[in-house]
């Protein structure tokens, strides 16, 4: 079985020999991901018309699940990636991103308005245009995070 680590270098190779120990093979296209809590996550791999490239962390405006894919939202482009929104709300937490409803997480910095609806609700305006929901399920977090 294929995995794709997350880690920093320090722990990489430890990891690396471990899960190699274990009958599993490292490949960076994997759909299983090894996600190190410790590492500190500079950039992503997203893969857009058949290339892989590297996105820094704070290039990203917003991540959405659709369907079984999830999909990267920069200024300039859409990507895909591997990895779950789960995995990535946990390893973005501490750069600024939140959950907004059951399909996306946002980038805090990229918001651009806020516009409370009667049913408690938010709508969000990102920079880019682009416009998401947060939901009942995550209003009261929201607002805490947001001091609103």
């Amino acid at each position: 079985m294929n995995v794709k680590i997350v880690s920093n270098k320090q722990n990489y190779n430890k990891i690396k020999e471990k899960l190699e120990k274990g009958g599993f093979s490292i490949c960076e296209d994997s759909q299983f991901v090894f996600y190190d809590h410790t590492a500190e996550v500079n950039h992503l791999i997203g893969k857009i018309d058949q290339e892989y490239e590297i996105i820094p962390i704070n290039d990203i405006i917003y991540i959405e699940s659709f369907s079984h894919d999830i999909f990267i939202h920069t200024e300039e482009e859409q990507y895909t990636i591997k990895e779950k929104l789960y995995q990535l709300e946990g390893m973005l937490e501490s750069k600024g991103f939140m959950r907004a409803n059951q399909s996306t997480i946002i980038n805090k910095q990229y918001i651009k308005r806020i516009r409370p609806t009667l049913n408690s609700k938010f709508i969000l305006k990102m920079k880019n245009g682009a416009r998401v929901d947060i939901t009942r399920s995550y209003y009261f977090k929201f607002k805490l995070l947001m001091n609103i």
